[in-house]
């Protein structure tokens, strides 16, 4: 019986040993696998999480939910209707909304929420038509921005707006801040409209009809010529009020231009020679303008001179060009003259590859004439020159050229590059030719403000460049703001802004412009449904360095984040923009409560204001006091980049820890400072942590850590012995007992 007991009571000892050791490593083990994040029930707004939790658990009121640690959580808020999301409080910190935040550790969340109070706007009918941006249809938010937009209509101008019943000015804009009664009175008049006649003079051997047809148009009309010659018959020229139009500037037997004021167009056919072309394979010509590839005819007028300009592709060189039969040289621009035709006339055209360097000139024209050559193959050998011709349409001129990005002067219609040995591009940009010029002149500005000089261009954008000498000569001290409704160009003080012609037009474009398309096939390709905006600048004036674009992006951006791009039209690419010190960078910019983005402006042509793209990761970097983690804070990474950070304890510090997606570096352990350089091709959001003790703290971690190692490894031996004895005395026991 004696035996019984003891062994009963032996065996209870192991069992409480094991029960206790097991408890042990499950509650450390449960410590390290998973942090809580307590979220109070929030009122008007809906929460969820990514990866989902592993398990929650609600109370009356608020819910724990519970995930891996290591995980970087991404948490996603979201108003219900009727409330707006006022501010998130993480831990102890309180940030503004944002539809998501991330979350790495243990923490406690509240979300702030306050019920939107909404008011209606009215406005009455008249001869205009209306449009209320940053407005829900007939209502808006109280307190929020809206634009008044108003499109009278032909013949009507905007004489006075009412706004609640006070005169508020005229014009076609008028931006307010919503109130809880919102009631406009629109008044209009009728205005002159200037007309234009037009008279069409055609030769013997054609015809030219007109669209749309009339005899006389309303100053600022567009029309156009279409022309068609009878057989053997070939249009010979195209004079407009005495002006005559290049040949290359008509294409498809089709020339377009605006009207205002009136116009005689004279149009001449002649007989036609036909001329014969054989291109190979590596090439293309072009024949008085016209781009001819492969085997082909084109007709020429009698009399007039056949101009061949011959473009090899990138890689190859022109091997021969043979007219009837005989071997021609060209010049130094790939040029060669038939002149004056009396006959038709066989060109042939050979290429071949060529190991010499070249090097391509991309050229480009927006609408409202042409540049010739064109396209984005236009290959030059190295230190050779290349001309491009640019002609405006009737009733255009041309606005700016810019070579690589920076506006140019031309002599003739011509730019030539000269000593080619890099790639080059070129763009010419053309506006209409008002009726009448009119610019803001010095007179219309208020030069006795103090502080910050404001020019408002939400009705012209055309500032004469009298006002730039002034603002040169008697203000360079002071900030200058060319605003409009929709947008500002903010000018830092002893900013100089260069204007080569009689006026700068602050005008912008909003998804428009030559490469549009292509700026919306590049982000395409990265995101198939994404928000943007493309803001085009002609770049008629240029900007000084520290010059801000602030943005309207629209109620819908509210302090939401907006991604700053820049097209490269070179390399048919986005590129991110260059910061104040001069570097490329990721720049993502929070817009306003009422959705505003403010960006520097390094004399772009065309701007992206989008949603943050995918492809785009973020690294947060955090460190504990007593020492800094270089750089700190979210900093964006782009797919495939790569980030180093600097890890540095201050003086009598340590680095104690320093994780990596919640992993540990054991490197960095007890150093005083460490470089972490293994974010290299980032696919995904990463995390890293530093924390720092002094170093006789530090020490006597370590120097605990042995003892508490030293008495886990201790429990292991004694249990292990418990056992063996147990065996032991259990086999000596049944020995003795059979």
């Amino acid at each position: 019986m004696n035996f019984k007991k003891k062994f009963s009571a032996f065996l209870l000892l192991i069992m409480l040993i094991m029960l206790i050791f097991s408890t042990l490593t499950i509650s450390v083990a449960a410590e390290l696998e998973t942090f809580e994040v307590k979220l109070m029930h929030p009122t008007g707004a809906t929460v969820s999480f990514n990866p989902e939790p592993d398990f929650s658990v609600p109370s009356d009121s608020y819910t724990t939910y519970t995930f891996k640690t290591g995980s970087v959580v991404t948490m996603s808020v979201s108003a219900a209707t009727g409330y707006k999301v006022d501010s998130v409080k993480i831990g102890t910190v309180t940030l503004p909304y944002q539809s998501s935040y991330q979350l790495y550790s243990a923490t406690e969340i509240t979300i702030n929420t306050s019920q939107v109070q909404m008011a209606a706007i009215t406005v009455n009918s008249g001869s205009f038509t209306t449009v209320f941006e940053g407005a829900d249809g007939g209502s808006a938010e109280i307190g929020s921005s809206v634009t008044l937009r108003i499109t009278p209509n032909e013949g009507y101008t905007v004489t006075k707006i009412l706004y609640n019943d006070v005169e508020v000015g005229a014009g076609n804009e008028y931006t307010f801040t919503v109130g809880e009664t919102n009631n406009f009175e629109i008044i209009t008049e009728g205005a002159s409209i200037v007309y234009a006649s037009l008279e069409v003079v055609v030769s013997e051997g054609g015809n030219v009809s007109v669209s749309p047809e009339g005899s006389t148009y309303p100053a600022g009309t567009s029309l156009e010529l279409t022309f068609a010659a009878s057989a053997s018959y070939t249009l010979a020229s195209v004079t407009i009020n005495g002006v005559e139009i290049a040949p290359g500037q008509i294409s498809g037997n089709k020339y377009s231009f605006i009207i205002n004021s009136d116009t005689v167009v004279t149009v001449v056919y002649k007989k036609s020679y036909t001329i014969t072309t054989t291109v190979g394979v590596g090439g293309k010509i072009s024949i008085n303008g016209e781009t001819v590839s492969g085997s082909s005819t084109v007709k020429v007028a009698e009399g007039t001179d056949v101009v061949l300009v011959v473009t090899p592709n990138l890689g190859y060189k022109v091997a021969s060009v043979r007219i009837d039969n005989i071997t021609v040289a060209l010049n130094e621009e790939s040029s060669y003259t038939i002149p004056s035709v009396s006959s038709g006339a066989k060109i042939q055209v050979s290429f071949e590859a060529t190991t010499e360097t070249q090097y391509n000139i991309v050229a480009t024209a927006g609408p409202g004439g042409t540049i010739s050559p064109s396209g984005n193959t236009n290959p030059v050998e190295s230190g050779k020159s290349k001309s491009f011709e640019i002609y405006p349409n009737s009733g255009y001129e041309i606005d700016t050229v810019t070579v690589d990005g920076n506006a140019v002067a031309i002599s003739n219609n011509k730019y030539t590059f000269s000593g080619v040995i890099s790639n080059h591009t070129i763009h010419a940009t053309f506006k209409a030719v008002s009726p009448t010029s009119d610019f803001i002149e010095p007179e219309d500005i208020d030069w006795a403000t103090t502080g910050t000089i404001t020019i408002d261009i939400s009705k012209q954008t055309k500032v004469s460049a009298e006002v730039f000498q002034k603002i040169k000569t008697d203000y360079s001290d002071r900030k200058v703001v060319f605003e409009s409704g929709s947008y500002k160009w903010i000018i830092p003080e002893s900013g100089e802004i260069t204007c080569s012609s009689a006026a700068g037009d602050f005008a912008i474009t909003v998804n428009g412009g030559s490469n549009y398309n292509n700026i919306a096939s590049l982000i395409n390709m990265k995101v198939e449904s994404l928000n943007y905006k493309v803001v085009t600048y002609g770049r008629s004036i240029i900007f000084p360095k520290g010059t801000e674009l602030v943005f309207y992006m629209g109620g819908d951006y509210s302090n939401k984040p907006v991604q700053h791009l820049i097209y490269n039209g070179a390399e048919n690419k986005l590129v991110n923009p260059i910061n104040s010190s001069g570097v490329s960078e990721v720049s993502v910019q929070t817009a306003t409560s009422d959705g505003w983005v403010t960006v520097i402006y390094n004399n772009d042509s065309d701007i992206i204001f989008s949603e943050e793209l995918q492809g785009y990761y973020k690294i947060a970097a955090s460190a504990s006091a007593g020492g800094t983690i270089n750089p700190a804070g979210n900093q964006t990474i782009e797919t495939g980049g790569e980030i180093v950070f600097e890890i540095k304890a201050n003086e009598g510090y340590v680095i104690s820890s320093l994780k990596v997606d919640g992993v540990e570096v054991s490197d960095a352990l007890g150093q005083t400072s460490y470089t972490y350089s293994a974010f290299k091709n980032v696919s995904q959001d990463h995390t890293i942590s530093a924390e720092f003790l002094m170093q006789e703290d530090y020490e006597q971690s370590l120097e605990n850590g042995g003892k508490n190692s030293a008495l886990i490894v201790s429990l292991i031996i004694v249990f292990l012995a418990l056992a063996c004895a147990a065996t032991l005395f259990i086999v000596k026991w049944r020995q003795e007992k059979y």
